[in-house]
C-alpha cells in the first residue's frame, strides 16, 4: 500500500484496501460458521498472507538499497516509540480488562478482530505524507481529503463487520458500544494530528516533540494500570486528544495548516 501511495496510485491503493478488507471480512463469516475458531483464524491468516505475496509481487521494483542509521531513526523515531509503548500498554492493560470477566475479554477481542487490519491500513496515511514532504510534494488538503476517502472505506468495513458477526459472536451490547465508540473517534481525528506529527517529524530536528509524543504514550501506559474493564480505551481517548492538541499546537505557524478550514 505504502509503495502505491508512493507512486502517486492512491485510487489503486483504496481498491486494494477494500478488496483485503471484503475479503477478510468474507472469510471470517464463512469459516468461523463451519469450522473452529482456531482454525478458521489460521486458514484467513493463510489466505491474508497470499493476498499481500501477490500485491507486493506485482508492484515490486528492485531500488538500490541505502543503510542511513541517523536519518532512520529520525524519521522512524515516533513509530519505534509506539511500537515499544504498545507492547507493554496491550500486555498490561488487556490482562487488567481480562480480569474482569468474560463479557469483557469477549468484547475486546471481538473489537480487535474487526478493527486491528483497520488500523494497521490506516498508518499509510503516515507513511503518504512523510513521502510527500521529503519531495516537496505536501498539500494538506489534498492530502486530507485522500486519507478521508480511506478512512470512509475502513469505517464501512468495520460497521458491516460488527453488524454481521456480532449475532455469532454476541458480545455484551454496551461493553461493545464504549470500545467501539473509542476506536471511531480516535480514528476520526486521527489523519488530522497524523498529518501535523508527520510534519514535525521530517521538518523540525527539535528533540523536544520526542519527549512529548514519549510523554502520549507513557499516559496510556499509566492508565493501564487504572482498575477499569476499559482501561486501555481510557488511555486511549486521552493519549488521542492529547497529541491531537499537541499537534495543533505544534504546527500552529505552519503555513500548510494555517489555510482556511484545515483543522
Amino acid at each position: 500500500m505504502q509503495k502505491l501511495y508512493y507512486d502517486n496510485k492512491n485510487n489503486e491503493s483504496n481498491k486494494i484496501n477494500l478488496i483485503f478488507n471484503l475479503t477478510n471480512f468474507i472469510l471470517i463469516i464463512i469459516l468461523t460458521s463451519i469450522l473452529k475458531d482456531y482454525i478458521a483464524i489460521i486458514i484467513t491468516l493463510v489466505i491474508d498472507f497470499l493476498i499481500i505475496s501477490i500485491v507486493f509481487i506485482k508492484y515490486y521494483k528492485k531500488t538500490k538499497f541505502c543503510l542511513q542509521i541517523k536519518k532512520n531513526i529520525k524519521y522512524t523515531s515516533f513509530n519505534i516509540l509506539k511500537n515499544i509503548g504498545m507492547f507493554l500498554i496491550y500486555g498490561i492493560g488487556f490482562g487488567n480488562s481480562f480480569s474482569f470477566g468474560e463479557k469483557y475479554a469477549t468484547a475486546i477481542n471481538f473489537e480487535s478482530l474487526t478493527t486491528d487490519t483497520q488500523w494497521d491500513m490506516l498508518d499509510s496515511v503516515d507513511t503518504a505524507s512523510k513521502i510527500d514532504l521529503a519531495e516537496n510534494k505536501f498539500n494538506y488538503k489534498e492530502s486530507r481529503k485522500n486519507a478521508y476517502k480511506l478512512l470512509s472505506i475502513l469505517i464501512f468495513t468495520i460497521l458491516i463487520m460488527n453488524l454481521t458477526l456480532y449475532w455469532y459472536f454476541k458480545p455484551d451490547l454496551i461493553v461493545l458500544i464504549i470500545i467501539m465508540a473509542v476506536q471511531i473517534i480516535d480514528m476520526l481525528i486521527d489523519p488530522l494530528k497524523t498529518l501535523r506529527m508527520s510534519y514535525i517529524q521530517i521538518n523540525d530536528n527539535n528533540k523536544k516533540h520526542n519527549i512529548f509524543y514519549l510523554l502520549s504514550r507513557l499516559i496510556r501506559l499509566l492508565c493501564s494500570f487504572i482498575p477499569s474493564a476499559f482501561c486501555t480505551y481510557i488511555g486511549q481517548a486521552i493519549s488521542a486528544i492529547y497529541l491531537y492538541i499537541y499537534s495543533l499546537i505544534a504546527c500552529k505557524n505552519v503555513k500548510f495548516f494555517k489555510s482556511r478550514n484545515s483543522n
